[in-house]
């Protein structure tokens, strides 16, 4: 031991001497430490690249110029069947298949491997049962020893050439199924004006493809009715400004013979540029004169249909040139909720809302010039009554149309409903898979830093800058619990939860941190109070709720958080348009009498990361957690504002008649690890390397395993030998479940504790209610996964 504390090894050799004052050693050393070290790293080099070599997800045979196979890895023998030893027995061209041994690629790529030392080619196998397979060679050249060898990696592509095959085997199928149809095809370059028409939209106007050159925008444009030019174009500024999905339109073109025909034009802009401009269209046209013609005739049998008027379910009115009724069925008397001889006179602008005006005109316009024209607007009953119809239009006469009237308002609310729960639900799988993986990411630098920290603990300097790492890496794992509570994915606990305790907590701490201009009072009405769940969520919720109020009141106002039991049953549930189970509910109402919302900002309210605030004033995630929450615990939330008249938030959660858990106590958590052996199994490389060392320093013995298969392979040889095994849930090949289930096998008795990066919900739920002994939650310290590890084992160390 050197004065610093280095261990230094030395070869010591000792001498016997004779003194005139006696006997005496000699002692000579000699120092070894660089040699051995220099063998040491030379062993693990080796033995990395043969653990590289023997675990490649790819084959790898190794041969000379001669074509003579002088090794090979696991991967090659599993893709063609043959074992290792059969392999050295062969020559590289017996894989080859028959019809490509002394095929010209082969040659082509022995040329290049002489020239360039590196060669890819795509060649068929021969598997040792006689199957042939399609296979992608990457080969390259080394010298060793002065001789030439050849190193070749084999990927199996058998699948994916029948993929690309399968691929253009469809696009030719759907070529022929346009040219079988009565469809024509278009495609627009918007920048260019370039234009592409199929052989059948040419035909609908008369020409042929080669008398319509050169083809471009302005070809279309020429045969178009000038009447309807502008309509079309208002439709197309529509989807170029993104105001509409899709561009549909009917109008009238010049046939070669003079006629004017009615086309069905449909399109979509296919491609934008990066600064937002439309740049390609695809679109169809369909001749759809004899369907106008039709309806010209429809139009001429109204008296015939009079009677089915009557009687017809949905509202219809004859209008004339001017938008005024001059007849009306039944139906349309019950929508508008006046009587007939009230409607006679009346324009269609009397009903339409003020906002929806000018598109009821609109309709009524197309109608005019095309003869028919349908969509939807809102009108106001005779009671004041706001409902949506929608409306199709068609042309009588010069002077007379028909307007079929439905009322869609339920439809349309439970359209929008639904269509607003299916993107919270794909957002909410895309923010949950984000999270995981970030999660990992943080684990990684969390976990190192965590070491760092260890490592510097002498230097104040360093350990305040690590500090800081470890704070931000602990804000932005708070972000990522957000996600998950709104992917939900954030259930931790499920014990029952007293809500009037949780909105008490509330209060409590909004009292520390509210402007004092704000009056908060309580309504706590709800019996029973108590629901199951999580009452950290379900506090955080609130909490949420709460400041959410608080920053909508920056002047001062009044906060009211109240409880209220109700009975949700199917006609309550649709009023509330929330997907609930019918039962018992217990309701948190948060109000404010802030700045209120507009319709739009509540379509919104609980998309991650959409926010009001100024930027630096919130991430946007506070109420997206909220309904990732409540949506978790079973229930819904809703919300009802104004602009200038404050906001509700309502939360709706199944009642729970049990009693309230009693707290449970803790055992006193001790530090093991001199003498466990710890068989950790995770994929993420960075997460596996850190947890290691975490582990190591605290005194475990540690074996690794990147996925589920090698962890069953390495427990099935040492079971006996392993006290714990710290289990990631989401791997490849064989998750965590799998994995669980695999090691209950050879040990029915296994320890383990379940790591991941969303919380314990879903399948780390289930291999806890397998028998796991615990979770830990990515990211986490040293410190924290000590702990857990010293909890599981400690009363089995006794």
């Amino acid at each position: 031991v050197r004065p610093n504390g280095e261990l230094v090894e030395l070869d010591i050799q000792l001498r016997a001497l004779d003194l005139k004052g006696g006997r005496a050693l000699l002692a000579t050393g000699r120092d070894n430490t660089d040699i051995r070290h220099a063998l040491n790293e030379l062993r693990k080099s080796e033995e990395r690249y043969r653990t590289l070599f023997e675990h490649s997800g790819d084959g790898i045979l190794i041969h000379d110029t001669e074509g003579r196979i002088v090794e090979a890895n696991r991967q090659i023998c599993e893709t063609i069947g043959y074992t290792r030893d059969e392999l050295l027995k062969l020559h590289i061209a017996d894989l080859q298949a028959p019809n490509t041994k002394a095929g010209e690629s082969g040659r082509r790529a022995v040329r290049k491997l002489q020239h360039e030392v590196f060669a890819v080619l795509e060649t068929d196998f021969l598997k040792k049962s006689g199957e042939i397979i399609q296979g992608e060679v990457r080969s390259s050249a080394f010298e060793l020893k002065g001789k030439t060898f050849y190193h070749a990696v084999f990927r199996d592509i058998t699948e994916r050439k029948r993929a690309q095959k399968a691929l253009g085997d469809q696009k030719q199928r759907l070529d022929y199924i346009i040219e079988g149809t009565d469809i024509g095809t278009w495609e627009w370059n918007i920048l260019t004006g370039e234009t592409t028409f199929n052989e059948r939209w040419a035909q609908m106007v008369g020409f042929t493809l080669d008398e319509l050159s050169p083809i471009s925008i302005q070809t279309w444009t020429n045969l178009c009715h000038p009447d309807d030019l502008a309509g079309s174009h208002n439709l197309l500024n529509e989807c170029f400004k993104g105001e509409a999905d899709y561009y549909e339109c009917e109008m009238r073109m010049r046939h070669k013979n003079g006629d004017w025909i009615w086309v069905h034009q449909k399109g979509k802009v296919a491609t934008w540029t990066a600064e937002g401009k439309p740049e390609w269209m695809f679109g169809t046209q369909q001749d759809i004169s004899e369907r106008r013609r039709a309806q010209e005739r429809l139009a001429k049998s109204e008296a015939r249909f009079r009677s089915y008027v009557e009687s017809a379910p949905d509202g219809i009115f004859v209008i004339d040139e001017n938008g005024r009724h001059v007849d009306a069925n039944p139906a349309a008397c019950r929508i508008s909720g006046y009587t007939r001889e009230e409607l006679l006179g009346m324009s269609i602008v009397n009903f339409a809302h003020g906002d929806d005006r000018e598109s009821a005109l609109r309709h009524f316009e197309d109608a005019k010039h095309t003869g028919v024209s349908s969509g939807e607007f809102r009108s106001i009953n005779k009671e004041g009554a706001v409902r949506i119809l929608m409306i199709d239009v068609v042309q009588l006469s010069d002077t007379r149309y028909l307007c079929f009237s439905k009322d869609v308002t339920e439809t349309r609310e439970m359209e929008s409903h639904l269509r607003q729960a299916q993107k919270m639900e794909a957002v909410g799988q895309l923010a949950g898979g984000i999270a995981h993986d970030f999660n990992n990411q943080l684990s990684g630098i969390l976990g190192y830093a965590d070491i760092l920290r260890h490592d510097v603990a002498n230097n104040e300097e360093l350990v305040g800058h690590t500090d800081k790492i470890i704070l931000s890496v602990k804000r932005a794992a708070s972000l990522t619990a957000q996600l998950l509570a709104f992917s939900r994915k954030g259930k931790y606990q499920n014990t029952i939860v007293d809500i009037h305790r949780i909105v008490f907590e509330v209060v409590n701490i909004l009292k520390h941190s509210i402007d004092k201009r704000i009056d908060i009072s309580q309504e706590l009405d709800a019996n029973p109070c108590t629901t199951r769940g999580d009452p950290g969520q379900l506090q955080n919720a609130v909490l949420n709720l709460a400041l959410n109020a608080r920053d909508a009141m920056p002047n001062g106002g009044k906060l009211t958080i109240a409880t209220k039991s109700m009975y949700i049953d199917e006609k309550k549930r649709a009023s509330l348009q929330c997907s609930v189970t019918p039962g018992e509910y217990l309701r948190i109402r948060v109000t404010d009498t802030g700045e209120g919302m507009d319709e739009e900002t509540q379509r919104r309210v609980f998309e991650p990361f959409f926010t009001t605030k100024r930027p630096g004033k919130g991430t946007g995630m506070g109420l997206a957690a909220v309904y990732g929450t409540v949506t978790n615990h079973g229930g819904c939330v809703m919300t009802k504002s104004a602009p200038g008249k404050g906001s509700t938030f309502s939360i709706y959660l199944p009642v729970c008649r049990e009693s309230v858990d009693a707290p449970v106590k803790q055992s006193p958590v001790s530090r093991i690890g001199d003498n466990a052996h710890i068989l950790l199994v995770e994929d993420e490389n960075g997460v596996r390397d850190v947890v290691k060392r975490m582990l190591t320093m605290m005194g475990y013995r540690v074996t690794t395993c990147r996925d589920g298969v090698e962890a069953v392979e390495a427990y099935n040889r040492q079971w006996r030998k392993i006290d714990i095994v710290l289990l990631d849930v989401v791997m490849p090949r064989m998750d965590g479940e799998e994995t669980f289930k695999a090691l209950r096998e050879i040990n029915p008795n296994v320890i383990a504790l379940v790591f991941s990066g969303y919380n314990l919900e879903g399948q780390a739920q289930r291999i806890v209610d397998m028998g796991a002994r615990g979770f830990i939650q990515k990211p986490f310290r040293s410190g924290e996964l000590i702990a857990t590890l010293a909890k599981v084992l400690e009363p089995h160390s006794k």
